[in-house]
């Protein structure tokens, strides 16, 4: 056997067990696989009447949401992944207003969060509905990248009248 061809089989073997080292750490340290959701799929409706000035805006639109597999992290450990689009195409950003200095409007998919949706109970829509990001300084502080409603009606004169939603679906995870 040549030199050569020995070297190549070592290198192979060690790759070999780096690779196998590496799947016996991900087993026993990093938890077990995160578990599988028996729906896979869901579909959800959303409605927004706001009134800006006396006009009244509805904007609905129906949020698809499907399984993409388990992904790992540092700090979550195995989680499922969801993906989720508009069934419309559009992207959820619902503008309200919009000067030369700032942007309010309606993040619809930072709301209506995947996991939740779909029946992962621990986490939930906590983040307000409104946001405004200034168009010329991105030095406004955090806390006021969101509005309350009356902030929004007073400072702005945009009433929101009714925002709905559909409900998380009750999933079992195996």
């Amino acid at each position: 056997m040549s030199r050569g061809l020995k070297i190549l089989i070592i290198i192979g073997l060690i790759v070999l067990l780096i690779w196998v080292g590496i799947r016996i750490f991900s087993a026993f340290f990093l938890g077990p696989r995160a578990p599988r959701p028996a729906i896979t799929r869901g579909e959800f409706n959303f409605r927004l009447v706001y009134e800006i000035d006396g006009e009244r805006f509805i904007a609905e639109d129906t949020l698809i949401v499907e399984h993409g597999g388990t992904g790992w992290d540092a700090g979550a450990g195995h989680f499922n992944k969801w993906t989720s689009h508009f069934e419309s195409g559009n992207d959820g950003v619902i503008e309200l207003f919009r000067d030369e200095s700032e942007r309010i409007f309606i993040d619809v998919p930072r709301y209506l969060i995947p996991r939740y949706l779909m029946g992962e109970r621990y986490l939930s829509p906590t983040r307000n509905l409104i946001r405004r990001v200034s168009l010329n300084d991105s030095t406004i502080p955090s806390s006021r990248l969101t509005l309350l409603e009356d902030e929004l009606l007073n400072e702005y004169g945009i009433e929101i009248i009714i925002w709905e939603h559909d409900p998380p679906i009750e999933n079992r995870f195996e």
